[in-house]
């Protein structure tokens, strides 16, 4: 049986009078895909944002792997092994697609900035392997045809597989995908599908934010619900679907 990789105990977070996220407990395991989903408003986002650092809670606790990484900054909980997407793509247009990919590899480079600006031989040989690896990881997700194209002139279902790509390049222990199937059409989110279950049998675990319901169910091994801020329901897809109460907030009484 797969360890737990993730471990939040009641968490919180207000933004005024509002409690976007209240008490919500989460674990997740070891190479699976968990996903959570809730109607607009939830605290889907606001609960990812928590975990990755990108904001801090005001109570409750987030290990990984065991370490506390309460209120570490982004950087630091990416260091640790965990890697995020966004909602709106970040990637920067007027670099190639090899090029957007590599930023990600560079984060696990060891040489430092005057070995790169004086082009040792050590700052060399990592670039080599830099490039080796992602041109690996561009032939794995079928980018290779595109690796020389600026990012600004691909379509947007590519842009979102690139910029997973450049998350995978990081070498996470901890994909987290916020709602990656925003804008695609039905055959590039069936691709996406699939692209999520290479990940997770490449070995990395997938915590998901989605809105697709249909893929959501698909791929998913587990799935929490959230509604108002608060933990709804939690399980496998199949119990999620026959669970009343989350019937009640996606279809009303």
């Amino acid at each position: 049986m797969s360890g737990v990789i993730l471990n939040v105990n009641n968490l919180n977070r207000s933004f005024g009078g509002l409690h976007a996220v209240d008490d919500v407990t989460l674990s997740v395991e070891e190479g699976l895909i968990k996903s959570i989903i809730g109607p607009n408003g939830a605290g889907k986002t606001t609960f990812f944002n928590l975990i990755s650092g990108n904001i801090r809670p005001d109570s409750g606790h987030i290990h990984f792997y065991g370490k506390d990484i309460t209120g570490l900054k982004p950087f630091q909980v990416a260091a640790l092994g965990i890697c995020r997407t966004f909602q709106n793509t970040r990637l920067f247009g007027h670099m190639t697609v090899m090029e957007n990919i590599m930023v990600g590899r560079h984060l696990k480079s060891r040489s430092g900035f005057i070995s790169s600006l004086l082009g040792l031989p050590g700052n060399i040989r990592e670039e080599k392997s830099i490039r080796a690896s992602v041109l690996s990881l561009l032939e794995e997700l079928n980018l290779s045809g595109i690796k020389d194209e600026l990012c600004i002139n691909i379509p947007f279902g590519l842009q979102r597989k690139v910029e997973i790509a450049r998350a995978l390049a990081v070498e996470p222990e901890l994909l987290m995908l916020d709602e990656p199937a925003a804008g695609l059409n039905i055959y590039e989110t069936t691709e996406l599908g699939q692209l999520i279950g290479k990940i997770r049998d490449r070995g990395v675990t997938v915590l998901l934010v989605e809105h697709d319901i249909s893929l959501v169910m698909n791929i998913s091994d587990e799935i929490m619900v959230l509604n108002q801020g608060k933990k709804l329901a939690e399980g496998k897809p199949k119990e999620i679907q026959k669970n009343e109460e989350v019937i009640k907030v996606y279809l009303g009484e």
